[in-house]
């Protein structure tokens, strides 16, 4: 598992990156990103993302954002 920081990243203690590359971004306390890409992007405390990749984003607190399955799709 592997979680590349880029420049100008801060991540709280309590978070966790997994499979994740984030750059420019705060990812606050509690907040899980699984197979992600985040950049220039505020990760609020309790999210989760997995499986997307956002830029300029501003996630809010408790935000799940998983992966889409096949069946989810229309």
């Amino acid at each position: 598992m592997s979680a590349p920081i880029g420049d100008d990243v801060y991540v709280m203690t309590g978070a966790t990156l997994v499979d994740a590359e984030v750059e420019r971004s705060v990812v606050f306390p509690d907040a899980t990103l699984k197979g992600t890409t985040v950049r220039r992007s505020i990760i609020d405390a309790g999210s989760y993302l997995e499986g997307v990749a956002r830029s300029s984003a501003l996630i809010g607190p408790t935000t799940r954002i998983p992966a889409r399955s096949e069946s989810d799709a229309d």
